[in-house]
């Protein structure tokens, strides 16, 4: 009894004194650094030039260095045009809060409907698997009869923002075929001493 005293005892000590030490002061921070550092930080900010990091890397040869040195001409390439977004319907095939779900839906949808565009779009807690682009209701209609034959029976036209003009889809088969062609192409166009 007497030694559980002495140990609630040593142990209100403890307590006591951790809470006094918590209660001291501590180091102030003095406003003289704090006014350095804001300086400090206005003068970098004023400096500061994001642009320099979106500068393009480009590799310079030193023309007097090499005497052969002929500039090459690098041709010009076309940006691909952003594309325009209206507003019309897509058919909504799925809605799901699991992600690979929808991915399996969004598979299974992309082989079923070749010339179609599919997507999924997040909007919080659901991703939902809609295909198309349709400025105008009548269009989704006579797809959606499609749809539903193919088995998303539960299929359905919501109001979207969509791509006007969406470019064509190239089907696998095409993409190999073409992939054939173009090698085909550049052994005929390659010089014999590289073969």
């Amino acid at each position: 009894m007497m030694c559980m005293r002495i140990l609630y005892s040593i142990a209100f000590i403890v307590t006591v004194i951790l809470f006094i030490s918590g209660c001291a002061p501590r180091d102030v921070i003095r406003e003289e650094d704090d006014d350095d550092f804001a300086d400090n930080l206005r003068e970098y900010e004023q400096e500061f030039d994001p642009s320099e990091y979106n500068a393009p890397f480009a590799l310079q040869q030193e023309e007097e260095d090499d005497p052969t040195f002929e500039p090459q001409h690098i041709p010009d390439i076309d940006e691909p045009e952003a594309p325009t977004f209206i507003q019309g319907f897509r058919i909504q095939l799925y809605s799901t809060s699991d992600m690979e779900a929808a991915q399996d839906v969004y598979d299974v949808a992309d082989s079923i409907f070749t010339d179609h565009w599919i997507y999924v779009v997040y909007e919080v807690p659901f991703y939902k698997v809609r295909l198309g682009d349709f400025e105008t209701r009548p269009q989704a209609n006579r797809t959606l009869a499609n749809v539903v034959a193919e088995g998303f029976r539960d299929a359905w036209i919501v109001p979207d923002r969509v791509v006007k003009d969406p470019p064509e889809k190239i089907i696998e088969e095409e993409k190999e075929k073409n992939d054939e062609e173009n090698e085909e192409q550049s052994e005929l166009e390659e010089p014999d001493e590289y073969r």
